[in-house]
């Protein structure tokens, strides 16, 4: 799930046809930035996926997760309904966890004092969170691992990953390796107006022969290909 598409198919076609997921940002008002655009997670909803009363426990960021990680299951033929149990591991990478908890915790704080601040900010905002929260889900009791190096940490999961199998971790069958990356939050957002392009028309997709061939090879890699 990422701004191309919410599933394999829809986000490799509009891939392969050098379409962009960069747009206007919807999901807060924008008036008062110079940047008005960003890669947004498109015709997701949460409440309609896990329900109000679950959604509202968790960051944006594990909703994702859950979301992401149930597809991946099923296009592995396993079965999200029952438990994954010890023989399964997760490996997941995170740029910075929940950051909208983290920017709401604070804004509580600074408008309402420190009681008002949701008791369960921690274990939103924690990067480890989204991990967490999918073991639970899917019954994942092997090791779990979170990874926090910035963009580089879903490349960094999967290395991680083929690790653990290459040196021979033998109570785990099979490993699950992912990648979260939600910082489409306000305050957030405003701290990175200052390093973005500042118009929409400066995000160029680079297509030449090398770029998608180079591309491709990284891909490739990276998926076990």
């Amino acid at each position: 799930i990422n701004p191309l598409g919410n599933n394999v198919t829809d986000s490799w076609e509009k891939l392969i046809n050098g379409i962009s997921g960069i747009d206007y940002i919807n999901s807060f008002d924008t008036e008062d930035l110079p940047v008005k655009f960003a890669g947004e997670v498109k015709d997701f909803d949460a409440n309609e996926y896990m329900g109000k009363q679950h959604a509202r426990k968790l960051d944006r960021s594990a909703h994702l997760s859950i979301f992401a990680t149930e597809q991946a299951l099923r296009d592995a033929n396993l079965n999200t309904e029952e438990r994954l149990g010890s023989n399964v591991g997760i490996v997941f990478g995170t740029g910075i966890g929940g950051i909208g908890a983290t920017e709401n915790a604070v804004r509580t704080y600074d408008e309402r004092g420190a009681s008002r601040i949701n008791p369960l900010a921690i274990t939103q905002l924690m990067p480890n969170s989204s991990t967490g929260q999918v073991a639970i889900k899917f019954g994942i009791e092997g090791p779990s691992l979170t990874i926090t190096t910035a963009c580089a940490a879903s490349a960094n999961a999967v290395g991680e990953a083929k690790n653990l199998i290459e040196n021979g971790i033998d109570y785990t069958d099979i490993k699950r390796e992912w990648g979260s990356y939600d910082t489409i939050a306000n305050g957030y957002f405003s701290f990175t107006n200052f390093i973005l392009p500042l118009k929409i028309s400066e995000c160029i997709l680079i297509t030449s022969d090398f770029h998608m061939e180079r591309a491709k090879e990284i891909f490739s890699y990276f998926s076990g290909y």
